[in-house]
């Protein structure tokens, strides 16, 4: 032990002796360790952390599929879940919950909040106290039984005063009147933190059809059972329900998965890329420092040989010269952490508001062992090679040694580092084309100059539904008035993010076969809606004002749909349904639009229906505004005047178009920018390897420059030597980083949008930017050589 002590000694020693080289290692390291220290964190926390609720193993997600319409994981009906708890024998509790926003009043101003309502025992699955009063139970959400709801720890403190006499208090939750019956204790949030109320759903005639998918439903397995065992167990009942209801929702399967995964969702592939990306940058950093490492070794084969000598066995030193990287790694662990804890905090800002459980990144116990085994693997990588070659020759064999081995050595890593760094460079440029062909897809409508909100009519105000078609038919001749505004109508669901039913088509004289009945979205909108988006009519005519009520109702569809459906045909005057086949009505198609983007930007448009509003009329839409300047800047007028029609009716989620299609895609942005400045860092990492390189191979070769420019060498030959050995370890490695992007960047193809991952625009395009950079790098060593004094440089020796 006193002989590790006397190593970790002597390294300090070292350290403050040659202050350049530590600076330089550490903070190399620092990058790598603490960029690799950062990545993980997000990955632990979303993905590796386990949930924070009692024995999370055991908690599961149920769900329904539908391989025909490729839908993985279906919410499941009310009929269907009664089934899987009654049946099931797996599962210890089942329920299922549907998210909602709903206006909250009975508080000290009425309000929008996001709200949970619940089906069987949610509570009980998860094993989660109330910290104040109950939980809901599986009684609660019965037919006749009484109106239930327990609140968050912050809406508790924030909207009811954080009284203790609020249990058993009236809150009135979109007109209805609930008894809160108890608060959840602090930091508690299913399944995310933003939800403030649970409500106990008894079920409505219109949940008991199993063509209306509206919960996701989450169990908790008997301590025997396994998830192979609950998920062979829900398809067999799955299988039977499908055959004794053929007519009712054919095509559906089911399926159950660790809750975890089905928390997390689709960000786990694109977590996994970017820790690949990031570990490619610390293996980059850590060949520069082997590179510094080896670089410095040569000159202290002298004192390594003398030491021999003297009786130091290979053991012994090779212990003191790992001992003195692990020191270096050690340090570079230290401050990767610092510049770590900082960047999490950058991270945490930046994390895409919709990235799962983007509130528990953090720097936590687990992350700060990973980055001590990471600094410890990164000591032990960079010195083992030095450590294996410590010198137990004679000294003068020392002496009369040759420095290739080194150069050899270094050369070696720097191919390796081109290599990665290109590796990186193609996939950072794949997402980079990938994000500019999504930014710069065609939405179907006109994003800019466009206000949104979402209006909220009270049940106590508007009863009927003529009350309710009479304010929204006033609506937009309301907005229209105001200076600015160029037009305004509403929808029941806005492009981009989806918010829309999905029904399937029924098609008037026509049989489908199974397995090929198309489903097609429906919204509610207004006349006006699509001339105020700017989404073409390519055939027929736009909702009118006598599109109301009675038959015959009519409905537009999607440009997709009437290609599809009625190739070559004129589908003006034909009838569909959309949905259940024996409870929807026939509606006629009048016109024909431009597919839109609503579900995502990634998304294919898909079939879309977009009925009259007046005709089905709905309390809650997202009116659009287009305006002839800053569309934010007309918000105090449009409130304004949405008081003077009817200070009831909330007004909420008032935003700019633009910056919502900007939202529904930053988590790519994000996912881009990361990749794109690891790519950029490796690229400067190995850039600065090679020109260590280069310039340690002047400093060597400078007597040799010396003789040839004495003897009538040109500075161009000189030039050329030195640059030209730079280029090839370049060229080496370029053809090998190409080579193992081409296989590497297939695992990624499905994360891209609009472009192949062997794009060869990205290729190309990649290669001409390292290959420019790395003729500087080249270049500038190069010409330090051609300014060597041949008469200083004999001199010299």
């Amino acid at each position: 032990m006193e002989t590790v002590f006397q190593d970790f000694r002597y390294a300090l020693r070292q350290l403050r002796t040659h202050p350049g080289f530590a600076v330089a290692v550490v903070l190399t390291l620092a990058l790598g360790i603490g960029a690799n220290t950062a990545v993980f964190s997000v990955v632990n926390g979303v993905l590796l952390r386990p949930l924070p609720y009692s024995h999370p193993d055991r908690l599961v997600a149920v769900f329904e599929t539908n391989p025909r319409e490729r839908i993985d994981q279906y919410q499941v009906s009310l009929p269907t879940f009664a089934d899987f708890r009654a049946e099931s024998r797996s599962f210890q509790s089942l329920a299922g919950y549907a998210r909602g926003i709903a206006t909250v009043s009975g508080t000290d101003q009425p309000l929008r909040a996001p709200v949970l309502y619940v089906v069987g025992d949610l509570f009980g699955a998860l094993e989660a106290r109330a910290g104040l009063g109950r939980p809901l139970s599986a009684t609660d959400a019965v037919a006749g039984s009484e109106p239930v709801t327990v609140v968050s720890h912050h809406f508790w403190t924030t909207q009811l005063g954080a009284r203790t006499d609020a249990i058993g208090a009236s809150l009135t939750i979109d007109g209805a009147n609930y008894r809160l019956v108890g608060v959840m204790p602090p930091g508690f949030g299913f399944p995310d933190p933003d939800i403030e109320l649970w409500v106990a759903w008894p079920p409505a005639p219109f949940m008991m059809n199993r063509a209306v998918h509206l919960f996701t439903v989450v169990g908790r397995l008997q301590p025997h059972a396994t998830v192979d065992q609950a998920r062979a167990e829900v398809v067999s009942i799955g299988a039977r329900i499908q055959a004794a209801n053929p007519g009712a929702d054919p095509g559906h399967g089911a399926g159950v998965i660790p809750l975890r995964d089905q928390l997390v969702g689709d960000t786990r592939p694109a977590l996994l890329a970017l820790l690949a990306a990031v570990g490619m940058v610390l293996l980059i950093a850590c060949g520069n420092v082997a590179g510094l490492v080896v670089a410095r070794s040569w000159p202290r084969r002298r004192e390594m040989a003398i030491r021999a000598a003297l009786g130091a066995g290979r053991g012994r030193l090779a212990r003191q010269v790992l001992t003195e990287s692990l020191v270096l790694a050690l340090l570079g662990g230290g401050a990767g952490m610092l510049l770590a804890a900082w960047a999490v905090q950058g991270l945490r800002a930046g994390l895409p508001f919709a990235l799962a459980r983007a509130s528990e990144v953090e720097v936590d116990i687990p992350v700060l062992v990973a980055t001590l085994a990471i600094s410890a693997l990164c000591g032990i990588g960079v010195g083992l090679w030095p450590a294996l070659r410590v010198p137990v020759s004679r000294i003068e064999g020392v002496l009369r040694a040759s420095s290739g081995t080194a150069r050899s050595t270094r050369g070696g890593l720097v191919v390796a580092e081109v290599a990665l760094s290109l590796v990186l460079l193609v996939g950072a440029g794949l997402f980079v084309r990938s994000y500019w062909s999504l930014r710069h897809t065609d939405l179907g409508f006109r994003a800019d100059h466009l206000l949104f909100f979402t209006t909220s009519l009270p049940q106590d105000a508007y009863p009927t539904p003529e009350r309710v078609v009479a304010y929204y038919r006033a609506l937009p001749g309301v907005l229209r008035a105001l200076p600015g505004v160029e037009d305004a109508s509403a929808s029941s669901a806005l492009p981009v993010s989806g918010g829309d039913g999905t029904g399937e088509v029924t098609i008037e004289g026509r049989t489908m076969a199974p397995g090929t009945v198309p489903a097609a979205s429906y919204r509610r909108v207004l006349p006006g809606y699509f001339h105020a988006m700017g989404v073409p009519l390519i055939r027929g005519r736009d909702f009118a004002a006598t599109d109301i009520g009675a038959d015959p109702k009519v409905v537009i569809i999607s440009a997709a749909m009437a290609n599809r459906l009625w190739p070559a045909q004129d589908p003006l005057g034909r009838r569909i349904k959309v949905g259940v086949a024996a409870t929807e009505p026939w509606l006629t198609v009048v016109g024909v639009v431009g597919d839109v983007k609503n579900i995502g930007l990634a998304a294919d448009a898909g079939f879309a229906t977009y009925e009259p509003h007046p005709q089905r009329p709905w309390t809650t839409m997202r009116v659009v505004v287009r305006t002839a300047g800053d569309p934010l800047a007309l918000g105090a007028a449009v409130r304004s005047k949405l008081r003077a029609l009817d200070s009831r009716v909330l007004v909420f989620d008032m935003g700019t178009m633009d910056a919502r299609v900007e939202a529904s895609i930053a988590a790519r942005r994000f996912g881009t920018l990361a990749i794109a400045g690891f790519a950029v860092a490796a690229l400067l990492l190995a850039i600065i390897g090679l020109y260590g390189l280069l310039a340690q191979l002047v400093a060597f070769r400078q007597r040799e420059f010396g003789v040839r420019l004495a003897l009538g060498a040109s500075s161009a030959d000189i030039l050329v030597s030195v640059a030209g050995n730079g280029l090839r370890l370049v060229a080496i490695g370029m053809g090998v980083g190409l080579g193992a992007a081409v296989a590497v960047t297939r695992t990624i193809q499905h994360l891209l949008f609009g472009v192949e991952s062997r794009d060869l625009a990205s290729y190309a395009g990649v290669s001409t930017l390292f290959l420019a950079v790395a003729l500087f790098a080249c270049w500038w060593p190069a010409r330090r050589a051609t300014r060597i004094d041949p008469l200083t440089s004999l001199r010299s020796e």
